[in-house]
Parts: structure tokens; C-alpha cells; sequence
């Protein structure tokens, strides 16, 4: 199920110098996959992210999420870099989470919500997933 969708996207974006239109599906997880994202969890975190997502030339196209993780699909700039807007909005989350959540932290594994690192997937225009498969590690 989709929990989010973007129905006016645009087929490709403008700059002053392209036109493009590049889609990046992108899986992040909590740390040592705890079951700790419910709706209201999800609530939180998608209006966190897309709030962040304008300052990195990024669009949340579609948002799913899952009791351990959140997978979306981004429509990016070219250039946009992608480590440093989920690092951003990863750190953001998290503290945020951390304030509003009474308890949260005392259920966290070892005081982290989200897991290292990021899978990342880019997609043809077919938006089928291509062999550009790729896990960062964040340190």
C-alpha cells in the first residue's frame, strides 16, 4: 500500500540549462530493524522530509512505509546529492522524533531510530528498476 502519492507529477523538470526528469526509489531502516514506525510515526517523518526535500532540488513522488522501514520514490535534480539529503533529513527525523515521542528514546536501540546507510535504486523511464542497485554506508 502507498501510503503517499504525488499525482501531478511532472513528466520532466527544468533547470535553466536541462530538462530531466531522474526518479530514485530509496529504502532506508531503523536501526536493527525495531518495529517502530506507526502512523503517527509516519505522519512525522513524511511531513519532515518533504519539508527538507525543497531545499535539495527534491520532490517525494511516492511514500510507503512499514513498521521497520520507509521506502520512496524521489524525483531529484541533477544536482541534487543524495547522501547529504538523507543524512539530513535521517538526523532531522530522528531528533524530532526524539522530542515529540514522550518514551521513544528509552526504546530506541542503542539510542539511534534510523539504521546506517541507505539502499538506493534508479529507475528507467519505464520506472523499472535498473541494475544501478546500490547500498551506502554512511559513517
Amino acid at each position: 500500500m502507498i501510503k503517499k502519492t504525488v499525482e501531478n507529477i511532472d513528466e520532466s523538470r527544468t533547470t535553466n540549462h536541462s530538462v530531466f526528469n531522474i526518479l530514485v526509489e530509496v529504502t532506508i531502516f531503523t536501526k536493527d530493524k525495531a518495529a517502530l514506525i506507526n502512523e503517527n510515526v509516519n505522519e512525522i517523518i513524511y511531513g519532515l522530509f518533504t519539508r527538507i526535500s525543497k531545499e535539495h532540488g527534491v520532490q517525494v513522488v511516492k511514500w510507503h512505509h512499514e513498521d521497520c522501514s520507509v521506502q520512496m520514490l524521489l524525483s531529484i535534480s541533477p544536482s541534487t546529492n543524495l547522501t547529504k539529503y538523507i543524512n539530513a533529513t535521517k538526523a532531522s527525523s530522528s531528533r524530532l522524533l526524539k522530542k515529540e515521542i514522550y518514551g521513544l528514546s528509552l526504546a530506541l536501540p542503542d539510542g539511534k531510530f534510523w539504521g546506517r546507510g541507505f539502499y538506493a535504486f534508479s529507475l528507467d523511464a519505464k520506472n523499472e528498476k535498473t541494475k544501478n542497485k546500490k547500498r551506502v554506508n554512511i559513517k
